[in-house]
């Protein structure tokens, strides 16, 4: 058969340099992967053995058609027989035309293979890549329609001949014998898709077509899926978050199908949670098993409360005179406190300041309070300013009192000037005490004593004041005033002298003439009734 198509052809081309294997693959066709002039053509490999499970021989010869049959190309033998030495031969159609010749038809895209005269097989190897369990699909189908094809067909696992994995043989045009099944193969291991001559011993009318796939069984999936989660937020301190937090989850299985979720969308956390935190849980399913995976979202954006006292507090006016006692106190309702690092010790304030404590929850958030106290321990100065010491009856005490406080300031006072005649005093010393009270309640004193003395002169003289104001001396005409002072006046200078040479019933009947005479001026209307007391008073101090 093939002589003739040499024939008609007319171009014969030997080629012996063989291609290195294409990349890895997981699925294999001997039609689909055949690449022209390539031997071993990947994991394919074109040969002859012969016999069945013989030594393999790898095929050198090859034939690229042209013309009419352009896209056919054949590895072959090279071994004579009748009709040439075409034989054993691998033959592939790379277009998709059906080809017809005088005794066979080749499709498209298609494989032909056909014994040797001497009983060779012709065989195609596919040999592993890498160890594994491989799914394998052989169909051999007779295409010589003249005389019908009869071959015997085998598949051989590393060229075992004597258990082979399958054997079988065609019988006539388009008889077909097929194989499937999966093989567990080592790395480098072979199996032979052979064509032998078949029962009748005879090579022609032999021309075979051969359909292999082989496609790499996925191994057994034993691992259950890969669960990631994804947490975004802002991170705070001992796995806190101190923002809003976002929850994704990753499920992935690069063995099998993830068959089933639970829990695996995405969440948000958008309000503080309790010392526990908030958990959640994805759990994925595939061939492999189960996987369950937990995390918990523990979210505070709250500052802690922190609150500042002071002791003792202070007055309605704001104020205190002692030292004072601030102490701290920190709350937080969702992380809590971290003592550890919050400075809430008490502080004593001695003066006027301020204390600050500072809190931490256990998010990292902070918060701070301060207390301010003012504080005024010193009391109030009282001053009298002006005083004379001592004060004769006719003068006036003007004595100026001052109350001051540097501090919190005076919030009240009984100081008071004194602006008053000295004859309204006792005769002798007088003290006149003030108080005050600052803002922070301290209270200060002070104190100013005088001494009032009687003279004749000055008895005179306040008697001659008091008869200037009389309303009578003011009506006399101005001549006839200085014989009414001559007369009071008179009175209380010659009254010392008198009274210091008489004995104690003398002194009193004198101060009591005195008296008498003093109620004759308040009846002649030169002196008030008062006026004339305090002279009584006052003369009894000589």
């Amino acid at each position: 058969m093939r002589k003739l198509v040499a024939l008609l052809v007319g171009i014969t081309a030997v080629l012996g340099t063989s291609v290195p294997a294409r990349g890895a693959t997981s699925s294999w066709d001997v039609s689909s992967d055949w690449v022209v002039g390539q031997n071993p053509d990947g994991a394919w490999s074109y040969g002859w053995e012969s016999s069945r499970g013989a030594t393999f021989t790898l095929m050198t010869l090859h034939t690229v058609d042209s013309g009419p049959l352009a896209g056919i190309d054949y590895w072959y033998g090279g071994i004579s027989g009748v009709g040439g030495d075409f034989y054993p031969l691998v033959e592939h159609n790379g277009t998709s035309t059906t080809f017809t010749f005088g005794c066979c038809v080749l499709p498209g895209n298609s494989l032909v293979l056909h014994p040797g005269p001497q009983g060779q097989n012709a065989v195609v190897r596919w040999t592993a890549p890498a160890a594994g369990s491989y799914h394998v699909s052989a169909a051999w189908s007779g295409t010589d329609y003249a005389s019908g094809t009869t071959t015997d067909d085998a598949v051989l696992l590393n060229g075992n001949a004597t258990n082979p994995l399958f054997v079988g043989e065609v019988t006539g045009y388009r008889a077909a014998q097929t194989y499937s099944g999966t093989v567990s193969m080592a790395a480098g291991a072979t199996l032979d898709f052979t064509v032998g001559y078949g029962t009748d011993g005879s090579y022609f009318s032999d021309a075979t077509g051969l359909a292999v796939t082989i496609t790499q069984a996925a191994p057994a999936d034993t691992t259950p899926p890969d669960i990631e989660p994804s947490v975004t937020g802002t991170p705070g301190a001992n796995g806190w978050y101190t923002s809003d937090v976002h929850v994704s989850w990753s499920v992935s299985d690069p063995r099998s199908p993830v068959t089933s979720t639970s829990g695996c969308g995405p969440a948000d956390v958008t309000t503080d949670t309790a010392a526990s935190g908030i958990t959640f849980s994805c759990t994925a399913t595939s061939a492999g098993g189960t996987t369950a995976k937990s995390i918990t979202v523990k979210r505070d954006v709250t500052p802690p409360t922190v609150t500042a006292t002071g002791s003792p507090a202070p007055n309605t006016a704001g104020w205190n005179n002692t030292d004072v006692t601030v102490s701290f106190v920190c709350t937080d309702a969702s992380s809590g406190v971290d003592a550890a690092h919050s400075s809430l010790g008490a502080s004593v304030l001695a003066a006027t300041g301020t204390a600050t404590g500072a809190c931490v929850d256990n998010a990292g958030n902070s918060a701070s309070a301060s207390y301010t106290a003012k504080i005024d321990k010193v009391p109030p100065t009282i001053t009298y300013s002006g005083s004379a010491g001592t004060y004769d009856v006719d003068q006036n005490v003007n004595i100026t009192c001052t109350a001051t406080d540097d501090n919190s300031g005076i919030a009240s006072t009984t100081c008071a000037d004194i602006d008053a005649p000295a004859a309204s005093f006792n005769v002798g010393d007088t003290t006149i005490i003030a108080t005050a009270t600052d803002k922070a309640g301290n209270i200060g004193s002070g104190s100013v004593t005088f001494t009032l003395v009687v003279t004749p002169g000055g008895l005179a003289r306040l008697t001659a004041q008091y008869v200037e104001s009389s309303p009578k001396y003011l009506a006399l005409p101005p001549v006839q005033h200085g014989a009414v002072l001559r007369i009071a006046n008179g009175m209380a200078q010659a009254l010392p002298g008198v009274i210091d040479r008489a004995s104690g019933q003398q002194k009193e009947h004198l101060i009591v003439a005195y008296s008498q005479a003093l109620d004759g001026l308040v009846a002649g209307g030169w002196l008030t009734a008062d006026q004339a007391a305090t002279l009584t008073r006052l003369v009894a101090g000589l």
